[in-house]
């Protein structure tokens, strides 16, 4: 027997199906922290924070994506064509729910499912999010995929440490009413999942956790440095007490220090001119020299900012408009860095709405011999003919000389590239 014969016989044999590690890990997977999407929520709140999650999104809502039909099952199919397009639809109506897991670390979607009378398909007409808080991913004995818990009270909080790493207990704090969703009703939709965590990860945990307390530190402190300190009291000088025309007694000290507080920019304090036996007043009250300035703060918060973007793997360049970026080489670096983030996120969404919505759609309406093959297809960013443009554009505007419109159409490069251009149209040399 020849060995390549040898070797096709020893691969006919059946092998095991499923995920051995998956099953023996099953006991030591890593419970959920419940307060995750509380503490998601908060952290928004911080306008860096807000402004890193709106970047990630922005960048994965405008990577060109589409669901394509391959396969020989498919080719000529008109139904096959037209359920792309529904499910393409469905994608992009979905996207803006699914960056929630950016914060959440998953997101839980009930499958509606419906009859579509125009394709004669079945198909899932809308992907309705379930709150964070009420859902929790259910797996079987195997440790696959078997639905969603869906409770209608209120979990447990508080379970984050203070390195921003989930805690280890858990659970529900009351039994409550409880409902399970199945597998063909529901998809989890689970960020940066492990076999020991299967239910997903925050990607506001780690170093954005920890620089988000930092920087909500050094908020506080410029709020009460305002408050507190950058104008600073004078120095008043009074008569322990005094009888006012009632004959009461009066703390002159409580009643001045509140008249000075009061005071607001511009205001005059009014006193007595009673004088002491040597001709001087009783009371005076002098101003501050000079007021503090805030900028080593402010120095502060602007350096966590870039840190905070950091974390989330933002280079601050392709953000904030600062300093110079340094070179053409340098800026297309920290580009590819952000486009490596996006693109894995995109990714990961993608493969799990490829498993768990298009092939589930398509085994619900096709024999498998028979059945189109319908893939999401997501580009890589940095190879997309947008992104090369763009790239294009900025090497023709750094170059030394600048090239002249007799060599290139600068309008309508700059125009392609998304840079808006007067109807004058650009000069030779700019």
């Amino acid at each position: 027997m020849r060995w390549w014969t040898q070797l096709r016989n020893t691969f006919s044999k059946p092998l095991p199906t499923g995920s051995v590690a998956s099953t023996a890990l099953l006991g030591m997977m890593k419970p959920e922290a419940h307060d995750v999407p509380a503490l998601a929520r908060e952290m928004r709140n911080d306008y860096q924070v807000r402004l890193a999650e709106l970047v990630l999104a922005a960048n994965v809502r405008a990577a060109p994506t589409r669901v394509i039909v391959n396969g020989a099952a498919g080719m000529g199919d008109a139904r096959a064509t037209q359920l792309a397009a529904r499910l393409h639809q469905l994608w992009r109506e979905a996207l803006p729910a699914m960056l929630g897991a950016l914060g959440d670390g998953r997101v839980a979607f009930e499958k509606i499912w419906g009859f579509d009378p125009a394709l004669q398909l079945t198909t899932v007409r809308k992907l309705e999010p379930l709150p964070a808080e009420q859902t929790k991913l259910k797996l079987n004995a195997g440790g696959a995929f078997a639905g969603i818990e869906l409770r209608t009270t209120e979990r447990s909080a508080a379970w984050i440490t203070s390195s921003g790493e989930p805690a280890v207990r858990s659970g529900w704090r009351d039994e409550g009413s409880v409902r399970l969703l199945p597998a063909e009703k529901t998809w989890w939709l689970a960020v940066d999942a492990t076999p020991l965590e299967p239910h997903g990860r925050s990607r506001f945990l780690g170093a954005p956790y920890t620089v988000w307390k930092e920087h909500s530190e050094a908020i506080r402190l410029r709020k009460l440095f305002l408050k507190r300190f950058v104008v600073r009291g004078g120095v008043a000088h009074v008569p322990p007490t005094s009888t006012n025309l009632q004959g009461e007694v009066v703390d002159n000290f409580e009643a001045t220090a509140e008249t000075i507080d009061q005071r607001v920019s511009g205001g005059t304090v009014l006193f007595p001119n009673t004088r002491d036996s040597r001709g001087n007043y009783e009371y005076n009250y002098t101003e501050p020299p000079q007021t503090l300035d805030p900028a080593p703060i402010d120095n502060v918060i602007d350096g966590l900012d870039a840190e905070l973007l950091r974390a989330f793997g933002i280079p601050e360049k392709t953000v904030i408009e600062g300093q110079a970026v340094g070179s053409y080489a340098l800026a297309s670096q920290q580009m590819l860095i952000l486009y490596a983030v996006v693109e894995d996120l995109l990714t990961q969404f993608a493969q799990s709405f490829q498993r768990y919505v298009i092939d589930k759609v398509v085994a619900a309406n096709y024999e498998s011999a028979t059945a189109p093959k319908l893939m999401l297809h997501v580009p890589s960013l940095g190879d997309s003919p947008t992104a090369n443009l763009v790239e294009l554009t900025k090497a023709l505007l750094t170059a030394t000389p600048t090239p002249t419109t007799e060599l290139v159409d600068m309008k309508q490069l700059l125009q392609a590239a998304g840079v808006p251009v007067k109807h004058q149209g650009v000069s030779p040399g700019q």
